[in-house]
């Protein structure tokens, strides 16, 4: 089944609060990935069991 394309006419004042959203959206996955990175990055230095002979990548641990 194709989608379509909806073309929706907003007022400046929702395309403001709109543009405000979306920032404020992609600010809370910034974090929320740095979060993720720093647990990830923890998690392989102090619990029991993870080490490794080889050390993992940056790109493996996402921390790039």
């Amino acid at each position: 089944m194709g989608r379509k394309t909806v073309t929706v006419a907003l007022s400046a004042e929702q395309f403001a609060w709109l543009k405000e959203a979306i920032a404020n959206q992609r600010r809370v996955w910034d974090v929320l990935a740095k979060m993720q990175q720093q647990t990830v990055a923890w998690m392989w230095k102090n619990l029991p069991g993870m080490n490794r002979r080889k050390q993992l990548s940056k790109k493996t641990l996402a921390l790039n």
